[in-house]
């Protein structure tokens, strides 16, 4: 089974790349958004699935990513986090790092795994290829490796 991926904002620039990124590498992508005709557009685009409903997409995916503006990361981190299932993964994909994992380690499960993520590009670059990306692990072990073989292909 592939593992599947939802981007909360993921048809956003940095949420594109790691769309691509993680469909690119066999997984099964899920993309969300508030305005659903934007979405379904980008989805059809990409070939990924478009979900307008964030938990939902967080209790379908075994990988949930926060790549929203800052100044509603807080608020999407509260709404999916406690949907994400035990063993599965809530990453972000912000800047800031401290609040952010903090918030991610207090809103999920607590088998769920936490790793926050601070890609060191912006969505110009066009693929996550030769870049850095910052990885913090906060809680498990599972998911890390998996996630630097993705980020090193």
């Amino acid at each position: 089974m592939d593992t599947r991926v939802a981007i909360i904002g993921g048809y956003g620039g940095m949420g594109r790349i790691f769309a691509g990124l993680f469909k690119d590498n066999g997984c099964d992508v899920m993309i969300c958004g508030p305005t659903i005709s934007k979405g379904q557009a980008q989805a059809e685009k990409m070939g990924v699935q478009y979900c307008p409903d964030n938990k939902r997409a967080a209790a379908w995916s075994d990988v949930t990513v926060i790549t929203v503006p800052i100044g509603v990361t807080e608020k999407a981190i509260k709404e999916v986090a406690p949907h994400v299932r035990p063993g599965c993964l809530l990453m972000d994909l912000t800047s800031v790092k401290g609040w952010p994992c903090d918030m991610m380690a207090e809103c999920a499960h607590p088998e769920a795994e936490v790793i926050g993520t601070h890609p060191v590009f912006g969505p110009r670059v066009g693929s996550v290829g030769g870049q850095v990306v910052v990885l913090t692990p906060i809680r498990g072990d599972k998911w890390i490796m998996w996630l630097k073989k993705i980020l090193d292909d």
